[in-house]
């Protein structure tokens, strides 16, 4: 299992290979902080959000019978943020400016969230 030190270089890593990357995070499903790379944002509240928004994901995605949750996001004017599962024990998610590229962002993030499911289990 990697370390907290470990897990938070390759989220630092994540968003720097980003453009417009705002910042990052690891959280358990439960809504906790493993770890991030997330400046002048709450790290404890935004674990439960997107942990909580992930758990949202995968009951609709359940429902509407269109099979497991790959990712799901969300935009805003100013930014869009990103969820991704990451195993079944935790969650990553990626907040980028407006102008970011999407397809840079999943490849990256998709990328790093296939690594922390086989590091994490």
């Amino acid at each position: 299992m990697a370390t907290t030190e470990q897990l938070t270089a390759l989220l630092d890593e994540l968003r720097s290979s980003i453009g417009e990357c705002r910042g990052t995070i690891l959280a358990t499903r439960d809504g906790l902080p493993v770890a991030h790379a997330l400046h002048g944002i709450d790290p404890n509240r935004v674990a439960a959000m997107v942990s909580t928004a992930l758990g949202l994901g995968v009951r609709i995605t359940e429902t509407m019978g269109i099979g497991n949750l790959v990712e799901s996001g969300f935009g805003g004017d100013a930014g869009q943020v990103f969820i991704y599962g990451a195993g079944r024990a935790a969650v990553l998610a990626v907040l980028v400016g407006p102008g970011a590229s999407v397809g840079m962002v999943h490849m990256q993030a998709r990328s790093l969230a296939r690594r922390l499911a086989e590091s994490l289990g």
